[in-house]
């Protein structure tokens, strides 16, 4: 098994340019190729929880879901307009 620092080095390497999706699975991968405990193991070295380790196993499992979505967050979410919420502010 590699040491934690080898490890700890690919982490901080790699993890900065990933998107919120692609680090899920990368650390979901590197917690499977740890075995028993990786989960743990990575969820030190990374910051990052058990349960966002869980999730990235989740959709490396069903990845064919999200292989013709380019989207990254779900649609429709964010900051509604101004005019949808209040039109009337609009109205001339």
């Amino acid at each position: 098994m590699e040491t934690k620092k080898v490890i700890k080095t690919r982490i901080d390497t790699v993890l900065p340019m990933l998107d919120e999706r692609q680090r899920r699975i990368y650390l979901a991968a590197e917690s499977q190729s740890i075995g028993w405990g990786g989960k743990s193991i990575i969820a030190q070295l990374s910051s990052v929880t058990r349960r966002t380790i869980a999730k990235g196993e989740t959709e490396i499992f069903i990845a064919e879901k999200y292989t013709s979505k380019n989207r990254i967050r779900k649609e429709g979410g964010g900051r509604k307009k101004s005019l949808n919420i209040s039109p009337k502010c609009y109205k001339r």
